[in-house]
């Protein structure tokens, strides 16, 4: 004797309104039977342009920041490496700031967000111009040169530290 196929059970997805089978609902936690209301699909959609939503409004802090000519040449460098280690590099900060600007030039052209970004991008070019000049070695003798780049290492470590005891990575203790 046969049993017959025992049929898998359906819902009806929240937000899409298609009836889809249970497995397409994720668990509400492992080990449970208990299922979200809405597929996974949907979800997917969802975390999709939350992700999008929040690389938006990380770029938009750091174009604020970068724009601001108050804003020191050091702590513009720092901005841009935490924004390209939160991005995976320069390939995805670049990628991700050029749809940033994209969407919002598709949306509110010459926007505030628009020329902020444009403002951003022109403070980088002078901050890369004044490094490029200051960095002009063909005029130095040997120790010219040598006593330039220990004050850059100086410069670096003394920014590392700062960032570093900014992000909470080292705490300085008091006696």
């Amino acid at each position: 004797m046969t049993r017959p196929a025992k049929q898998e059970e359906m819902r009806i997805c929240i937000k899409c309104g298609v009836e889809r089978p249970l497995s397409e609902f994720r668990r509400r936690r492992s080990g449970t039977e208990h299922r979200h209301h809405d597929c996974r699909r949907c979800f997917n959609e969802y975390a999709r342009e939350r992700r999008a939503t929040r690389r938006r409004k990380l770029i938009g802090q750091g174009v604020r920041e970068i724009k601001n000519p108050r804003t020191s040449p050091r702590k513009v460098k720092l901005v841009l490496a935490a924004m390209m280690r939160q991005f995976g590099g320069l390939s995805g900060f670049v990628t991700t700031w050029k749809e940033q600007f994209d969407h919002a030039a598709a949306t509110k052209p010459a926007s505030k967000g628009v020329w902020d970004s444009i403002r951003a991008i022109n403070r980088m070019a002078e901050i890369a111009d004044e490094y490029q000049r200051r960095w002009d070695v063909s005029d130095l003798s040997d120790e010219e040169l040598a006593e330039a780049l220990a004050g850059v290492v100086h410069e670096e470590v003394h920014a590392t530290i700062v960032h570093l005891i900014d992000s909470g990575e080292i705490i300085l203790v008091s006696k």
